[in-house]
């Protein structure tokens, strides 16, 4: 994140730097390393769908590694920096929560497991959140004074839109419908 995101980059439209700019080189080494996390995260998605684990390894869970990987890849690959680091690397940061607080959960403690489940939801609205940035921040490739490369965003935007509402009925359906149910009297555990 350091490459550009803490230096000289900034909210607007970003161009992509195709020069050997030092800092433009270390935006595709993050972007890079960005990819082989993506990779690792991939085989995480195959380790629960060989241990037939089918609520971890769920539609959306598959869809968002294997499409996150795509786009990420085809960011480096054709762009390469600019407007294309932006996802990335607030997905880097919400994933290093996310991982963490899966980190935490992992260590066996009741008490600590009681605490921690409280803010579970809150991952997913977190992740919500970081989708709606995502699709504000890249909107701007739509606007005639941005002429960032349009390619690249065609593909993209609509698969963020569908993975926040993927999210969002993951929201409804695990969070949402819970609280309803419990309001009615009626235990899920049951």
């Amino acid at each position: 994140m350091t490459s550009g995101w803490t230096t000289t980059y900034h909210f607007g439209c970003m161009l992509p730097d195709y020069s050997m700019n030092p800092e433009a080189l270390r935006m595709l080494r993050f972007l890079w390393w960005t990819v082989v996390l993506k990779l690792l995260e991939l085989f995480e998605t195959a380790f629960f769908i060989l241990r037939k684990k089918e609520r971890q390894a769920s539609f959306l869970h598959v869809y968002h590694h294997v499409s996150t990987l795509i786009i990420i890849w085809s960011g480096l690959k054709y762009v390469g920096g600019g407007i294309t680091s932006f996802s990335p690397m607030i997905n880097n940061s919400v994933h290093v929560i996310m991982y963490s607080y899966y980190l935490l959960s992992s260590e066996g403690s009741p008490k600590l497991k009681a605490t921690l489940i409280k803010y579970k939801k809150w991952l997913t609205i977190m992740q919500m959140i970081q989708f709606t940035i995502m699709i504000v921040y890249s909107a701007q490739v739509f606007l005639p004074s941005c002429p960032a490369p349009l390619g690249i965003t065609i593909l993209y935007f609509p698969n963020v839109i569908f993975v926040y509402y993927m999210f969002y009925n993951f929201f409804k359906k695990n969070y949402l419908a819970d609280k309803k149910a419990r309001r009615n009297g009626v235990d899920k555990n049951i």
